[in-house]
This record gives structure tokens, sequence and C-alpha cells, in this order.
């Protein structure tokens, strides 16, 4: 349970105990009174139900966190037009574009590095707004990856 929600919780509960009291003390309602058995009763259906709406709140908050899980959107090197094998990457080739983060692969090259790419030849065929692999420019491998069987 969150700490506001806990909070809220024992608000509404020192609230709701202290209505039947203060409400039969104005009264002059006695606890073998009628009148005070059912303020006792609506006070307990309205807590119960403060209990059943906090917790379907929380339920409700942690869902929402789960559904936005993998969604932040982070920048990848794209192609801006289509490319064709062989061509020698340019700055004025490539943009980048925000994809969310769940479709995010360690090969796909970050605008950070970008310069690492410019210089180097497409070994296929990239079409607008296709991220930009390390396996798609040069040799194939990231900058200080090494290959166990270089050929």
């Amino acid at each position: 349970m969150s700490r506001l929600s806990f909070d809220t919780f024992n608000v509404a509960l020192a609230v709701l105990l202290a209505i039947p009291a203060a409400l039969g003390a104005f009264r002059g309602l006695s606890s073998s009174e009628p009148g005070w058995r059912a303020i006792g009763a609506a006070s307990s259906v309205m807590l119960l139900g403060l209990m059943v709406a906090t917790g379907m709140g929380v339920e409700l908050h942690e869902q929402m966190v789960e559904a936005k899980r993998g969604w932040n959107l982070i920048p990848v090197v794209v192609a801006d037009d289509d490319l064709e094998p062989g061509t020698a990457i340019t700055f004025d080739m490539i943009s980048q574009r925000a994809i969310p983060e769940q479709f995010v692969f360690d090969s796909y090259v970050q605008p950070a590095r970008a310069n690492e790419i410019v210089g180097q030849r497409l070994r296929g065929h990239l079409h607008a707004g296709d991220p930009i692999t390390w396996a798609s420019v040069g040799t194939g491998l990231a900058p200080n990856a090494c290959a166990l069987n270089p050929r």
C-alpha cells in the first residue's frame, strides 16, 4: 500500500470512529440505545466501503504502472532515406527517432555513438526509418567488440 493511501486511510478511520461518539454526545444517546447501534453500524459500513475503495485504488495504480512499463521512449539512430548496400554513411543520411524501450535492442546504434558509423559502408538495404544496427554497418561489430572466428 502506498504511503499516501495509507495516511488517507488512517485519517478516514479516525474520523469515522469519532463520528458516532460525537453524535452520541450531542443527542445524549447511551451505548444501549438503538440510535447508537445504528450509528455504529453505519460507521462500520462506511469504514468497510472506504477500505475496499482504498484497496481498489492501490490495485488500479499498480496496474497502471505495470501497463506503462516498457513504453518509455528511447532515441535510436535511423536511416533518413532508403539506403542501398555499400553506401558510405554520412550524417545527412541518418537521424534519430524515439521508440518504446521494449523494442530497443543492444544492437541498435545510440545517438551518442552515431559518429562511429559515419564513413562506414552499409552491409544491406535499409528503408527510411529503419533503426541502424551495428551489424548493418562496417564489419558488423560494435567498436570494442571481439569476434570469435574472424574471417
